[in-house]
């Protein structure tokens, strides 16, 4: 890995090898962290490793990101990177368009393999959208008709909302009203940040890099390292811990809604 900025030391981030770093997770309302272990590099095996062993997991935490379109009406800007978070702490961030031909088709059979196998949850905000994306993006083999099923992912803000009732606690003899007079259902925030906060504990995530480019040269600043890691596992924790709130039956019912049916619990 060439030289970073110093951005990562506000996150406890520092070089392990050339090839991996450790980063501090943001303190919960315990003070409490994890150290994740993030791959990001343009070597081939390192990565190949990282999916091979991404095999033995049930659920991944799953995004993409790409160059902020600034035109109205633009097509949408190809993905530019591909995070990808295993329960034991491990990310990667995969830049597809900067790998050479050669680690392309190192890489491409394992996670081809990875991202089309429905028992492996692929968890995040607008998973499904963003895997049809990555596969045209990426011109991954993965065919047709598995590119337009589910393949197991799952948009945990759709799971957030049908479990917002545990966040949410309304005396029915005095229901929300809105200014109109007409009683509203109390709104739930579920994007990612917001789930992190309410799920972890009070995690919260940085954004200050959201509208970054994504496509820039490889390698990226520390702090989008930081952000792009930090979402792949925020998805992951977030969760396990909704599976924690939920008994297996509702959760199945709610996986089902999206399409998933046959996930190893």
């Amino acid at each position: 890995m060439t030289e970073h900025d110093d951005g990562l030391e506000r996150w406890g981030g520092h070089l392990v090898d050339p090839d991996v770093y450790e980063l501090d997770t943001p303190r919960d309302n315990h003070n409490k962290r994890e150290v994740l272990q993030v791959t990001y590099t343009l070597s081939p095996e390192p990565i190949r490793n990282w999916l091979v062993a991404a095999n033995k997991y049930d659920y991944l935490g799953f995004d993409t990101e790409a160059r902020p379109q600034t035109i109205r009406g633009a097509p949408r800007n190809p993905t530019a990177l591909l995070q990808l978070a295993r329960p034991d702490g491990a990310v990667l961030l995969l830049n597809w368009d900067q790998l050479s031909v050669s680690a392309q088709d190192r890489i491409g059979g394992p996670l081809s393999a990875l991202l089309a196998n429905p028992h492996i949850l692929k968890l995040g905000s607008a998973s499904r959208q963003d895997f049809r994306e990555v596969v045209d993006d990426w011109d991954l083999d993965i065919d047709s008709t598995a590119k337009h099923q589910p393949c197991g992912c799952v948009d945990i803000a759709t799971l957030a909302r049908a479990d917002a009732s545990r966040f949410v606690s309304v005396d029915n003899s005095t229901p929300v009203v809105g200014k109109d007079g007409v009683p509203r259902v109390p709104v739930i925030k579920c994007g990612l940040a917001a789930l992190a906060d309410r799920y972890l504990d009070g995690v919260k995530l940085e954004k200050s890099v959201a509208r970054a480019d994504w496509a820039q040269p490889f390698p990226m600043s520390d702090d989008m390292i930081a952000y792009a890691a930090l979402d792949a596992w925020a998805g992951c924790r977030v969760f396990e811990a909704m599976c924690e709130g939920m008994d297996s039956r509702s959760l199945r019912y709610r996986l089902r809604e999206q399409g998933v049916s046959n996930w190893r619990m």
